[in-house]
């Protein structure tokens, strides 16, 4: 599995911690929120008690569109910061960054 420093997780996706938050506090059943989303029942089961560790972006946003979120992207200093110390690192000799 391939690690990034900007985006970071142990086992899952965070988006699935997410996703499971808005579920649970929305009080609708999981077959609901599938249906409204257009996808199998499996699929929001396989993330919070499956194998499945990377959900489809197309995926997330179809769940989490119909408990009625959206989504925003939003800068932080925190990113900010690690971009900075990115940039201020000086390539591998094999051409490549980090």
């Amino acid at each position: 599995m391939r690690v990034y420093d900007t985006y970071r997780f142990l086992d899952k996706d965070p988006e699935i911690d997410r996703m499971r938050t808005a579920w649970q506090d929305s009080g609708m059943k999981l077959t609901t929120i599938a249906r409204i989303a257009n996808m199998a029942s499996a699929t929001p089961n396989s993330w919070f008690g499956g194998k499945t560790k990377r959900p489809q972006n197309a995926s997330i946003c179809a769940f989490m569109g119909a408990l009625g979120y959206e989504r925003r992207w939003i800068r932080s200093d925190r990113m900010r910061s690690i971009i900075k110390k990115k940039l201020a690192r000086k390539p591998k000799p094999n051409g490549h960054g980090s």
